[in-house]
């Protein structure tokens, strides 16, 4: 896992020696879990519905569902709810933020 983030970089090299560095090394094993964490099956979806492709969204709606442990029934739910909004991205953040009960 950690030698196919650093194939993404610009030197592999040198961004391999940066992460395994024994100084840094405890935050690589937990951004490497936070990874395993996310799931792919929900992020394609919202990505697909809501739009906003940026990476930087993107990692932070992975990273708030793994969190909140959601299943995929109620993350469908709320992309539903976040795109019937004006601007659906930023709806589906607060959903996450606050947390999402369903009302049925």
């Amino acid at each position: 896992m950690i030698c196919q983030i650093a194939e993404r970089a610009e030197k592999p090299q040198h961004y391999f020696m940066a992460i395994i560095a024994k100084d840094k090394f405890e935050r690589t094993l937990n951004y490497a879990q936070r990874l395993l964490k996310r799931s792919v099956e929900a992020i394609s979806y919202v990505a697909k519905k809501i739009g906003n492709c940026t990476k930087s969204y993107i990692n932070f709606i992975a990273d708030k569902i793994a969190e909140g442990r959601y299943p995929m029934a109620q993350v469908v739910r709320m992309v539903e709810i976040a795109s019937s909004k004006k601007q659906p991205d930023r709806y589906l953040i607060g959903i996450l933020k606050k947390g999402f009960t369903p009302y049925e």
